[in-house]
């Protein structure tokens, strides 16, 4: 284990070794050398020749994936992580301990393998139930399903919203607010006095939206230029919708200035056609 910890760094995917070892020092009936093969093509594969039953519980074998796993996940790299959590449920070798099954889900988290997810919760499960990795896959499935019902539902996902410009963003956001029962206004462009859109809701409820299509989080600015339209507009609220998230002082400013602040995930809850987080449900 030590020799693959210093090596295993030094190549992307795998290791392999084609030796033979001395056992002749140990005091068990076993042949004078074992050939010990690990070989990544592209899967890693275990083979001991001649073992007359030495790990007839698969006890050396499963510690030596466990650290394996453990090892992989410190290189950084998901993929051969993904690769070798594959090839041990197709060949039924499943017996990892809870810390090796969170580290590999939390590989497998990064590339959105939805089935080797759930596979790997539900075998976490069976060891530790309350894991905290558990809720954080469950909510990132639940992502997965909405983000699949928006691409059905507008044709169109998160990634082509990003490449949206300014202008095709508010034009965006001014249909699905319309297809959800909103009044909508735009403003004038550069004189919005910091509102993009002003919606109304069936009550009467007024709020001045701010879209930003950014990649980086939005600033305090954002904040400072719906909360200013406010009195302009005469409306009841802020909302500063944005397609990656907020930095703090931007989020310090809202709480104290009657704006929500609508990231990433809260945008994906809006289209999908729930905003029980918003005052607007509430209006």
């Amino acid at each position: 284990i030590a020799y693959l910890k210093d090596n295993i760094l030094l190549l992307r995917y795998g290791f392999g070794s084609n030796v033979k070892h001395d056992f002749s020092f140990m005091n068990h009936e076993i042949p004078e050398f074992i050939d010990v093969k690990v070989d990544y093509s592209p899967y890693i594969i275990w083979c001991i020749d001649n073992a007359y039953g030495i790990d007839d519980e698969n006890l050396l074998v499963g510690k030596i994936i466990e650290h394996l796993f453990m090892l992989l996940t410190k290189t950084g790299y998901s993929e051969p992580i993904i690769e070798l959590y594959k090839y041990l449920c197709e060949s039924n070798l499943l017996n990892l301990n809870a810390d090796t099954l969170a580290s590999i889900v939390q590989s497998l988290l990064k590339y959105g393998e939805k089935q080797l997810i759930e596979t790997a919760v539900l075998e976490l499960k069976k060891i530790e139930p309350k894991h905290i990795i558990i809720e954080i896959s469950n909510k990132h499935l639940r992502r997965m399903q909405v983000l699949n019902q928006i691409s059905e539902t507008f044709n169109i996902s998160i990634s082509d919203i990003q490449k949206l410009n300014g202008i095709e963003f508010e034009m965006f956001l001014e249909n699905q607010f319309i297809k959800y029962g909103f009044k909508v206004e735009r403003t004038k462009g550069s004189g919005d006095f910091g509102a993009d859109l002003i919606i109304e809701t069936a009550s009467g409820t007024r709020a001045s939206i701010q879209a930003k299509r950014y990649k980086q989080k939005a600033n305090l600015k954002a904040v400072q230029e719906v909360v200013a339209s406010l009195a302009h507009y005469q409306t009841d609220f802020g909302i500063v919708i944005t397609t990656s998230g907020f930095f703090q002082s931007a989020v310090d400013l809202a709480e104290t200035n009657n704006v929500e602040l609508w990231d990433e995930d809260k945008l994906i809850q809006f289209l999908s056609g729930d905003f029980d987080f918003s005052m607007l449900s509430k209006s």
